[in-house]
Parts: C-alpha cells; structure tokens; sequence
C-alpha cells in the first residue's frame, strides 16, 4: 500500500563518452542509480556538460536494455546539448508522470553512434 504521505525521491546518472562508450542503442551509464518497482516517475531532466558529438536523436528510458523500457523524453537532438542546455522530460510531449512495474535503469537512448565526446547528467524524480 502506497503511503499517504508520499516522499520525492530523485536519481542521477552521470555519462561520460570516455567511459561508457557511444554506441548506437541504449546506454546505462557506469555512474547510475537504479529506479525502484512501481516508482512513479514525476519528472526527468537532461543537463548538458559537454556537447556529445556526431549528429543523431537521443532519449532518456528507464528499464533494462534489450528488455521492457519506458521513455522518459522524447527524442532530443544530441547536438543541442551543450554546457548550459537543460532539456526537461516534457519535451513538448506529455510524457508524465509514468509507473514502472519492475526496476529499472537509467538508460540513454542513442539513435546514432555517439563519435569522440560528450558528457550529461540526467536525474529523475519519482514517488513510492
């Protein structure tokens, strides 16, 4: 049973093309936190610290790769993200809030191969 009194909880995950890679799919980044079973997720953010190169679309999903996800944003242009961009999981969708069944991680979504750099934190928020 859910409590009346609902605390917010918030997550990050931190990725860095030099240690996770860039390849085409879904990326969990090396320094990440996992989303509980039947959280549900109110808000998600990207912030750009370094602009991740090569062209191509991304997006935040929670789940597990190859597996079940659910998106968190819509699809972004990767190029927009530079050191002071902060695209919100609205994205001009109204993708929220969503409940995941299961845990998950925090998966970044590459349309096409990330090719030298780039650097985001992503956090979500979420309630029990």
């Amino acid at each position: 049973m859910r409590s009346l009194n609902a605390e917010k909880h918030y997550v990050q995950a931190e990725y860095v093309f030099a240690v996770d890679g860039g390849a085409t799919g879904g990326i969990v980044p090396s320094i990440s936190s996992k989303i509980p079973a039947d959280a549900i997720i109110t808000e998600c953010w990207v912030e750009g610290i370094v602009q991740p190169t090569g062209g191509g679309n991304m997006k935040v999903q929670v789940g597990t790769v190859g597996g079940t996800v659910t998106d968190l944003t819509a699809t972004f242009v990767r190029a927009d993200m530079t050191a002071t961009d902060v695209i919100a999981g609205l994205l001009n969708n109204t993708l929220m809030p969503k409940k995941i069944a299961a845990a998950g991680d925090i998966i970044l979504h590459a349309a096409t191969a990330i090719t030298a750099q780039g650097t985001m934190v992503i956090t979500i928020g979420y309630t029990l």
